[in-house]
């Protein structure tokens, strides 16, 4: 039985090999995009809207290789219209 258990561990420690770039695949980030299309989003404040934003594409990166910040980006283009804040006066 024991020289069953060494010759397992034996073939398990000398199996394992790994080329520096395998292991440096392994190791790099990957880089995780979440895409929609056709986005349109409200900004309010106080139950009052302040601003609508329309885009064609929206790319949401959450890791790249040298980058560990998240980031929102707008390839094609982007629009935002900014409402004033207005009081309605009830006549009566």
């Amino acid at each position: 039985m024991k020289r069953f258990l060494i010759v397992i561990a034996a073939l398990g420690w000398f199996s394992c090999e790994n080329s520096e770039s395998e292991i440096k695949a392994l190791s790099d980030k990957n880089i995780q995009k979440d895409e929609s299309i056709k986005v349109e989003s409200f900004l309010s404040q106080g139950g009052v809207v302040k601003a609508r934003l329309t885009a064609p594409v929206m790319l949401r990166v959450m890791a790249q290789r040298m980058v560990d910040t998240p980031y929102v980006e707008f390839p094609k283009k982007l629009h935002v219209d900014f409402y004033n804040e207005q009081k309605i006066v009830e006549s009566g």
